[in-house]
């Protein structure tokens, strides 16, 4: 068990806990404010993923093609009734 620590001990220095305690409040108060506001979003917009255990699968596919592709077919039809049925 001694010769497993001092093992760890080279690989993984110990951890200087006052140092470690000052950087993350300084990241959390300064340093992640700053990086939020620079992305446009909100501090409230940050939230932790949702797992409810079950498997998703990513959308196949290419939605804003999907998009593209139904408005131009909804301006086509209503094109053809515009033509036919004067709307003007």
């Amino acid at each position: 068990m001694g010769e497993q620590q001092v093992i760890s001990d080279e690989i993984f220095p110990p951890i200087d806990q006052e140092k470690t305690i000052k950087q993350v409040r300084r990241f959390l108060d300064k340093k992640l404010p700053q990086a939020v506001r620079a992305s446009g979003h909100s501090v409230a917009d940050l939230k932790s993923p949702s797992m409810d255990g079950m498997p998703k699968s990513s959308p196949a596919g290419n939605s804003a093609e999907d998009r593209i592709t139904r408005r131009l077919y909804a301006e086509n039809v209503f094109g053809y009734f515009d033509i036919r049925f004067d709307f003007s």
